[in-house]
């Protein structure tokens, strides 16, 4: 006999349901895409990198059109060439960008608190990370492919 979810809801001696099943198994694998992507030391791409963010960053700073392979240029020039090296740079500067997100959220009257894209947030950390040496300078000659004396 096939039992609905409410009737399982309801009683708790009840085997799990096939809907019940199903709704657990797909967010089980919703999260499993994400665990370990961060742990890996295999060379970033574009697709890697997009799911390292999604696994690192709130969902609300995500945009909906990221400059991945921009961000991949910027990141390989100061060394960050794998998921762990990303998991490390945006762990060691996660708070000081949350609260500046935050903060310029509030300013701007963001409706979700998020104003910073994944682009921004990887911005921030190689700014804090790298002081000065991150600019604008340095990010247009990246960009145009140009070496950095």
């Amino acid at each position: 006999m096939f039992m609905s979810k409410k009737n399982v809801s309801n009683d708790s001696s009840a085997p799990e349901s096939i809907i019940d099943k199903l709704e657990r198994t797909l967010e089980q694998r919703k999260w499993l895409r994400f665990i370990g992507v961060t742990d890996g030391d295999e060379q970033l791409n574009v697709a890697l990198l997009e799911r390292a963010l999604d696994s690192l960053l709130p969902p609300a700073n995500k945009g909906k059109n990221e400059p991945y392979a921009e961000m991949l240029k910027e990141l390989a020039y100061f060394g960050i060439k794998t998921p762990r090296q990303l998991r490390e740079l945006i762990q060691k500067h996660r708070y000081q960008i949350l609260v500046e997100d935050g903060r310029k959220a509030r300013l701007e009257k963001r409706p979700n608190d998020a104003f910073y894209f994944h682009n921004g947030w990887v911005r921030c950390a190689l700014s804090e990370e790298f002081g000065d040496a991150f600019n604008s300078e340095t990010i247009n000659k990246i960009a145009r492919g140009e070496s950095i004396e």
